[in-house]
């Protein structure tokens, strides 16, 4: 079995839904390009909490997301071990994870989002995440970025771009229903700004103010629950 096949398996064996191998350079700070490649695994989270989500996230949707995001953690770690293993260099991202860059702004290390969309696994939807053709926007995501060479690896985003503007068209069910009002209605496209989609600052504002009570690093989820393709 060869090195793609063997992640592959584990990954699925884990508990991945998803599983994709992307180039990723054009999305990349400078101090990544040394691992070009990302692997990109994607667990579907429950529909049932999902639908649960009407006018607010729910205690158990909160502790759902929690135990997702550390399921997808124990999977890409187990990814870099059998990357390394084979003599090759890797990273894994955290599923969630935020570090506040020199603009002050907070951003994730790599986002999972680009290694998603660059392996085709679905597009960026006006509510800012990937929506996919199967699970909606009930996904979450995590990602291995290694220099371990796979012939598949390749960037799928502008075939992604076409897919956004088909399914998602002139929908803005996610940008009406948005308690924060954060969502800037804009249509995704390879190389927008995020501020072009989503106000970050406002969702996180209005998460840690509506729903602090919930639990510590508040989740929200409107947006996932009322887009059409979850909702199918």
């Amino acid at each position: 079995m060869n090195l793609r096949d063997k992640l592959y398996s584990i990954a699925y064996d884990m508990g991945a839904d998803m599983f994709a191998i992307s180039d990723v350079r054009k999305g990349e700070d400078a101090d990544l390009q040394s691992l070009p490649n990302c692997i990109t695994v994607g667990v579907h989270l429950s529909d049932y909490l999902i639908s649960g989500i009407t006018q607010a996230p729910t205690y158990t949707y909160y502790q759902h997301y929690r135990t997702v995001n550390a399921l997808i953690d124990q999977i890409t770690t187990r990814l870099v071990i059998e990357i390394q293993r084979g003599g090759y260099d890797a990273f894994a991202i955290p599923a969630s994870q935020s570090v506040k860059d020199r603009e002050g702004e907070y951003r994730g290390v790599f986002p999972h989002k680009t290694g998603a969309v660059h392996g085709g696994l679905g597009w960026i939807g006006r509510n800012g995440l990937l929506i996919t053709e199967q699970y909606g926007s009930a996904v979450r995501l995590g990602s291995v970025l290694t220099n371990a060479p796979f012939e598949d690896a390749i960037d799928r985003s502008e075939s992604m771009a076409l897919l956004a503007q088909k399914y998602c068209g002139d929908c803005s069910i996610c940008v009406d229903s948005c308690p924060a009002k954060a969502l800037q209605g804009g249509l995704w496209q390879p190389g927008i700004s995020r501020d072009n989609l989503v106000d970050a600052a406002a969702c996180s504002n209005y998460m840690t103010k509506a729903y602090g009570h919930i639990g510590r690093g508040s989740v929200c989820g409107r947006c996932i629950a009322v887009c059409p393709y979850t909702c199918k």
